[in-house]
């Protein structure tokens, strides 16, 4: 039978996406990938998805996601952006790409400050009505489009003249649009062709609006999510756009959210960082370098998010195992909590756990899975009592016990043969996978990656090392024969 995500309120359960898609290959996969694009494809259908802009809004305030509260939050839009991807990635649907996209050019456009990180929130309301910005009626739809096209577009979005919300429409699908196409007679390509036209027509309109105002603080927490989802869209997508404003938004962080020890700071505005930075902005960051290092296999990202989870380990590590969610010299004297659950966002002592594993694996070094092992094993409980609250944590759990696999390729990186590999490699679903690249004949680089490339790189270019912590099959060379293997991998 079908699995609800509950009653209204409804907030995209994007964790629990992301998780049921990573299970794809276990008892029940097809259950779980089910599950989620059942998820995915409600969420895209109704208000709570900006049909115009691109992007979610944060939650429903009905069970049929169709009237959102009208916010829009940096993490979500991150959050939903790697549900999306994966999906499309597990079934190929371009639908799911398209969602992506639009998702990322929406931050990219609106959320994204000259300096390079991302803003927190867009407000519900403009002109002190909530929602004004995002509504329609049927005549200023037809004041843009004209009769014909307005009459098509009206039917397929769900635009009526007593409207869904205070009567004025929130645009939503009610019919798939392969049915909608087949009640108005049409193809279903022309029919898309022809939507997509009304929609930019209409998005500029609606850009000439008031707009929503904006909380233009940078939270480290947020935009790690962000950075991570961007550089996995730009690899599946292969949008390097995507890619240089993630690095743009780590290297902000990274230099300009820091006090005089290096420790990171939490928040930004206006020129000025403040606060001491709690677990998820570590554990985010760590994350979020590794995706970056996934796609641009420049070492510094290693380096960097090592010396992140060391002053992690430091600062936040309780010595019977798991992280406190405040460091030990935070400025707020008050007890100590540990942040096991997710919320909104995944828990930090989750997001430790998946970045130490990761970072473990990649570097071999040993004492960051084991530190992961202590905080799953403290939140052993919860993952057994209520796993749809330990999402995260489930994620990193199953990539511990795995098998997860190392992909150790040798290859030079400007070569037209490694970017068709990597271009085919981002597209295949192996969840647990961990990438690592560098040049033939690259000596030692001083970096954290040293050991998993030793003795490997005076192989001929291309060669892949499939390797499970470590222990690894004999490498293959060879453009066909890589690619078969990804291949092989990914059945």
């Amino acid at each position: 039978g079908e699995v609800k995500f509950g009653g209204a309120p409804k907030f995209p359960p994007s964790a629990l996406l992301a998780t049921l898609l990573g299970l794809h290959d276990g008892p029940r996969g097809e259950a779980c990938v089910h599950m989620a694009v059942l998820t995915l494809d409600a969420m895209a259908a109704g208000g709570i998805h900006d049909h115009l802009g691109g992007g979610f809004h944060r939650y429903s305030v009905d069970a049929q996601w169709l009237v959102p509260h009208f916010e829009k939050m940096l993490y979500d839009n991150g959050l939903l952006t790697v549900a999306y991807l994966e999906a499309f990635v597990a079934t190929g649907r371009q639908d799911f790409a398209r969602i992506a996209r639009e998702t990322c050019d929406y931050v990219l456009r609106e959320m994204t400050s000259p300096e390079g990180g991302f803003y927190s929130t867009q407000d519900a309301d403009s002109e002190g009505v909530e929602g004004k910005f995002f509504v329609w009626t049927p005549q200023e739809i037809e004041a843009v489009l004209g009769a014909s096209a307005a009459s098509v577009f009206c039917r397929v979005y769900g635009v009526t003249a007593g409207g869904n919300f205070e009567g004025h429409n929130i645009l939503h699908l009610p019919h798939a649009l392969a049915e909608a196409a087949a009640r108005l007679g049409r193809a279903r390509d022309d029919l898309e062709r022809e939507l997509a036209d009304s929609r930019a027509k209409l998005f500029a309109v609606r850009s000439q609006r008031v707009a929503p105002g904006l909380d233009d603080k940078v939270l480290v927490s947020w935009n790690a999510l962000m950075i991570d989802a961007l550089a996995l869209a730009s690899g599946v997508l292969g949008e390097p756009r995507y890619r240089i404003a993630a690095e743009r938004a780590a290297d902000f962080i990274l230099d300009q959210m820091r006090d005089a020890e290096g420790r990171l700071l939490h928040t930004w505005r206006s020129g000025a960082a403040k606060l001491g930075a709690y677990l998820d902005d570590y554990g985010g960051m760590v994350l979020a370098l590794l995706g970056l290092y996934e796609v641009t296999f420049d070492e510094r990202r290693i380096d960097q998010a090592l010396a992140l989870a060391t002053t992690m380990l430091e600062q936040f590590a309780d010595p019977v195992g798991g992280f406190f969610f405040t460091a030990a010299d935070h400025e707020t004297p008050i007890a100590r909590t540990k942040d096991l659950f997710d919320n909104a966002t995944p828990s930090g002592s989750a997001l430790a756990a998946t970045g130490l594993v990761r970072l473990g694996r990649l570097t071999g070094r040993e004492e960051l899975v084991a530190a992961a092992e202590r905080t799953m094993q403290s939140a052993a409980g919860i993952m057994r009592q209520s796993p749809s609250a330990a999402a995260q944590m489930l994620l990193a759990y199953d990539l511990w016990q795995g098998p997860s696999t190392e992909l150790v390729f040798v290859a030079d990186p400007q070569a037209e043969e490694t970017r068709e590999i990597l271009n085919v490699l981002h597209k295949r679903f192996l969840p647990h996978k961990l990438v690592a690249l560098r040049a033939p004949l690259s000596g030692a680089t001083g970096s954290a990656l040293d050991p998993l490339f030793a003795g490997r790189t005076n192989a001929a270019s291309p060669t892949l090392y499939v390797c499970q912590h470590a222990a690894c099959e004999v490498p293959v060379t060879g453009r066909d024969a890589v690619l078969a293997r990804i291949s092989a991998l990914a059945q």
